[in-house]
């Protein structure tokens, strides 16, 4: 029913007020839930879980209504550009398909059925740094691209939020691929021991995910949507072309993810040559921050190299797997903190991510100071 609901829910996004946004999505949800348990005591058959699904969707469309007083009305005004920009973005939406699950189809007949779910586990889980951090980020980043280019202010804008993701997720990213062997005993058990190279590995992926995600988000806000589709396009056709060779010249699982990564990180600099070609690239402003940021990464992976606390093989109890894997984690957040912050000091405190990601807690901080004032 999603056709069906009130487009205008659009402008709580676009300005932000996502308490209201969150009603839509809780208060149908929630209903959801209460008429399937309802109907799976009283039916006793997977006939619940349809009616609940229906129920949940037919109360979006309804709450969507009830919560915005927009009535959209049929006219033919501006179809051509409503056209054109729902072309491509289905267009790029089947190309994100192709770049999302191409491997899976590609390696599956090789590696078997086990050696695939071995290979979707540890993909889900060596990216949890993106898809728990930088992901529940998006939405709320494609308000304030809408918000700058209203006010034309968009300038260096992606680049530069790009890479204060990456200084928030770059410690993260360093600590899951250094405590993948506590990460799979904590979380997976000693049946998946051999997922450990593989997190490791597939865990440099967050380092630019965040580039490709949010040059794309930004293109899509500039209307930019068809050289959106060509860049979905070229990293899809790398990405399937390199697994393709990936599994002619070699079975090991260990290769093929690492080739994987590589391509990753490929289709980052797809998306930022396609933002460059509309004119807003801001990659010179920004690499100081990026510079900085990498040798304090450097540094990180150097100090848990000499301390022996990264890559430890061997599966451990769960329990004790966690404290070290949460040491691993301290170790690597404090050491690139340091290693940053000193190195953005030597620099005279330019501006950069430093500073957007220092004035971002700060605002936090005080927001939550006023709301404690108020009693709320």
């Amino acid at each position: 029913s999603s056709d069906l609901d009130n487009i205008a829910l659009i402008e709580f996004q676009r300005d932000m007020r996502f308490g209201r946004y969150f009603l839509v999505l809780a208060a149908p949800r929630l209903l959801q839930v209460m008429v399937t348990i309802s109907a799976a005591l009283m039916l006793q058959s997977y006939w619940a879980l349809i009616l609940g699904i229906v129920a949940g969707r037919l109360s979006t469309s309804a709450m969507s209504y009830l919560i915005h007083p927009y009535r959209p009305g049929f006219r033919l005004d501006g179809w051509r550009e409503f056209a054109h920009f729902s072309f491509w973005t289905w267009a790029a939406s089947l190309a994100g398909l192709v770049r999302g699950r191409s491997d899976w189809f590609v390696l599956g007949p090789v590696i078997g059925p086990a050696g695939l779910g071995l290979y979707m586990l540890a993909d889900e889980t060596a990216i949890l740094p993106v898809t728990e951090l930088i992901g529940p980020a998006a939405t709320a980043l494609f308000a304030g691209f809408s918000e700058a280019q209203r006010r034309g202010g968009t300038s260096h804008l992606a680049i530069r939020v790009a890479t204060t993701l990456l200084l928030f997720s770059a410690p993260v990213t360093i600590a899951v691929s250094a405590s993948a062997p506590h990460v799979v005993a904590a979380l997976l058990g000693a049946k998946w021991a051999a997922a450990e190279p593989l997190i490791a590995i597939l865990a440099w992926q967050c380092l630019f995910i965040p580039f490709s995600a949010i040059c794309s988000q930004f293109l899509i806000v500039r209307g930019l949507v068809e050289l959106n589709f060509y860049g979905t396009l070229i990293a899809a056709a790398i990405k399937l072309a390199a697994t393709l060779a990936a599994v002619a010249f070699t079975h090991d699982l260990n290769i093929i993810v690492l080739i994987i990564t590589v391509v990753v990180a490929a289709e980052a600099t797809i998306y930022v040559a396609m933002l460059r070609m509309a004119g807003e690239t801001g990659l010179r402003a920004n690499l100081g921050g990026l510079l900085r940021i990498m040798l304090a990464g450097a540094a990180t992976v150097g100090v848990l190299l000499a301390t022996g606390l990264s890559w430890q093989a061997g599966l451990r109890p769960p329990l004790l797997a966690l404290l070290l894997a949460a040491e691993v984690g301290t170790t690597a957040v404090v050491c690139f903190a340091l290693v940053d912050l000193g190195l953005w000091q030597l620099a005279g405190r330019p501006d950069g991510p430093e500073r957007q990601l220092l004035g971002a807690l700060g605002q936090f901080i005080r927001l939550r100071r006023s709301k404690v004032q108020q009693g709320i």
